[in-house]
């Protein structure tokens, strides 16, 4: 059975401004080193009307836009999640109207509406499919944003999710948003979504070998949109690429061998990484959990 359609939540620093009137190193600390983001929330509605329009408003509300996602995910009740997941998809629509040209307000205007809609029926669900994928294709397509992991992700979470998409595309999407990862982060649950997906596929060496070949072939061809083509990302690799975690490339190597590799080599990274964030502990317990009958 599918699973909600949903999106990851991928916690991404948004770049500050030069000569800010807003002290957003304050903001991003107190996101990134608290459980609970409501501090964060607070200063920055507090300084938002300091604010200058344009840009910098566009930031700030960005992160208020980001934050309501963190705190409503942690609320039990339907009605208080709707109430804040609602005040999110607000500030990310206020951004987007301060400065267009911010892929961070349509990112994160995906994501409050795709947590929203969890709340509701299937249905309801379906219905906002078309916004959630019109703010991604908005900053992959129309932006030309392709480096932008955090969207490639959340691409590769609706596919996944979704009853109609395919999961080998879900696959290409998920390691392209793995190239893109920013130095600064870890961002374990790209790694998780990469590690699931494979697991579940379990494919053996020749039925990948012969997918890539055919997915290479296809990634050198026309198409309309930058998603249609990255789709076929995974065969662009090639059967040689030997990814970071593991020393066997793509095409000798069962799903499930990668699979377990990511996780091994995740780990290593988290255990050797001094400046964790909460949000970084509670990604490796969630893949932990996920691959313990591994």
């Amino acid at each position: 059975m599918k699973k909600y359609l949903a999106l990851t939540i991928i916690v991404t620093m948004l770049t500050p401004i030069c000569n800010a009137a807003v002290d957003f190193g304050k903001a991003d600390d107190l996101f990134n080193k608290s459980d609970n983001p409501t501090e964060c929330l607070a200063y920055l509605e507090s300084v938002l009307p300091e604010a200058a329009k344009g840009k910098e408003k566009s930031e700030v509300l960005c992160r208020l836009a980001k934050t309501c996602i963190m705190i409503g995910q942690k609320e039990t009740s339907k009605e208080k999640k709707r109430e804040i997941f609602g005040k999110g998809i607000k500030y990310a629509e206020l951004a987007i109207a301060e400065d267009p040209q911010n892929p961070e307000g349509y990112m994160w205007h995906s994501g409050n509406v795709g947590r929203e809609c969890q709340t509701r029926s299937f249905t309801e669900q379906a219905k906002k499919l078309s916004v959630i994928m019109g703010d991604l294709t908005t900053i992959l397509d129309k932006m030309g944003k392709t480096n932008y992991s955090a969207a490639w992700q959340a691409m590769a979470e609706i596919y996944y999710n979704h009853p109609m998409k395919s999961n080998d595309d879900a696959i290409s999407f998920t390691r392209k948003a793995i190239a893109d990862i920013p130095e600064d982060e870890i961002r374990i649950s790209t790694y998780t979504l990469l590690a699931k997906l494979l697991y579940e596929r379990d494919w053996n060496e020749t039925k990948r070998t012969a997918a890539i070949n055919k997915s290479a072939s296809k990634f050198k061809g026309s198409f309309s949109s930058v998603t249609d083509k990255y789709a076929y990302y995974e065969g662009s690799l090639g059967t040689s690429y030997i990814p970071a975690w593991s020393k066997k490339s793509l095409g000798t190597m069962t799903d499930r061998e990668e699979a377990k590799a990511i996780v091994t080599y995740v780990r290593s990274i988290y255990n050797n990484t001094k400046a964790k964030t909460p949000y970084d502990t509670a990604d490796m317990n969630e893949l932990a959990s996920i691959s313990k009958n591994w």
